[in-house]
Parts: structure tokens; sequence; C-alpha cells
């Protein structure tokens, strides 16, 4: 696939966002469409083009995902405390990501806080992630005083089908 060929299919997918939000967030529509126009209209020895910086843009969205992920992933292993990578399975319905982030978030601090009860190893226990459209959560847990297997059982009480891996194993894409 050409390079022009990609950045024509983005500015497709670019478009049908931008349409979507034209009605209800007319600000966040109109920096995203000056982004695609300033990536589209840029040719050789144009230098870099203005960036919106924006989670829903199809240019910018990607950069800014892979920059949180790398700041979590380096807070999760910094002193080199244990860290393990949970994905989550965890279905939502479309538009109302929000809300089943707010659930998540509550969940896996209910499960932190429920073990840490019984187990007072469990209270350096922390967590931080990034979910995704598809119904896919990806967090990184930072268990100082907790075993990897010990942690794992944890939290398939509560999502049987959680993986748990090595940070640096996987990455979300």
């Amino acid at each position: 696939m050409t390079v022009r060929r990609r950045t024509l299919e983005a500015a497709a997918a670019q478009e049908r966002v931008i349409a979507a939000l034209t009605t209800s967030h007319p600000h966040v529509a109109d920096r995203l469409l000056r982004c695609m126009a300033a990536r589209t209209t840029r040719r050789n020895g144009g230098g870099y083009p203005w960036t919106c910086r924006g989670a829903g843009c199809t240019w910018c969205g990607k950069t800014r995902a892979r920059r949180w992920w790398v700041g979590l992933r380096r807070w999760a292993t910094s002193e080199g405390t244990p860290a393990s990578l949970a994905v989550l399975p965890w279905p939502h319905r479309p538009g109302e990501l929000r809300a089943a982030v707010q659930r998540l978030r509550r969940a896996l601090r209910d499960v932190r806080d429920r073990t840490a009860r019984r187990r007072p190893s469990w209270c350096g226990v922390a967590m931080a992630g990034l979910a995704t459209g598809d119904g896919v959560a990806v967090v990184l847990i930072s268990h100082p005083d907790v075993a990897r297997p010990e942690a794992a059982a944890a939290l398939r009480k509560r999502w049987p089908g959680v993986e748990i891996v090595e940070v640096g194993a996987l990455e979300p894409s």
C-alpha cells in the first residue's frame, strides 16, 4: 500500500469521526478538521504540520496512546518493583465507553481493597492502564510484596478470562 493511499484511507476515517462530532462537540470537530487538512495538504519539504494532539485523531491519537503507554510502563517498573500486565475482557455498549471505564476502575479498586483487608501485603498494589473501544483493557499492576500468581488468582475471581504476563510482553495496538 502506498503512503498516499494510507493517507487517503486515514482521511476517510477522520471524516467519519468529524461528522459524528460536528453536532455534539463542534470545537473538537474543528480541531480534527484542521489537523486533517494540515496532514493531507503536506508536501515534500513542507516541514512538520500543525497537530491537534487529540485522542480521537487518526494521526495524533496513536502517538498519544503510545506515549501514555510508555509513561505508564515506566511508572509501573520504576525502582525495580515487580510488575505484571493484565489483559482484561470487559464488554460495554457503544457510546458508553466513559461509564464502562468508570465501572472497570471501581471494580479493580474493589478487588485490590478487598484483598488488602485479608492480606496486608496488598496495600502496596497499584494499577494503571488503557482501555480500548473493542472491549479490552490493558492494565499494568505494580505489586512490590505480592507474587504474580497471587495477583493473577485475585483478578481471576472477578474476570475469569484475564491474561497476566510479564510487562513488555504485550503492548496495546
